[in-house]
């Protein structure tokens, strides 16, 4: 093989390198929005329960 082909197969596997390595990155990115996405719904779920909670306290707590 001659310089000129192993830079060609070099060339070759790094493009195939890069197409992967493109798709793991467009994956993780989705995969990340989605966490996020849950996470922004536990926060609401979250606040919703303090408030019932301290609603709930009020309501059971001793009057004077």
């Amino acid at each position: 093989m001659s310089i000129e082909d192993d830079f060609a197969a070099f060339r070759r596997g790094a493009g195939e390198e890069t197409a992967k390595l493109r798709e793991e990155i467009a994956e993780l990115r989705a995969h990340a929005e989605r966490v996020g996405e849950a996470n922004d719904r536990l926060v609401v779920e979250n606040a919703a329960l303090h408030a019932k909670i301290a609603e709930l306290e009020h309501l059971l707590s001793p009057k004077p």
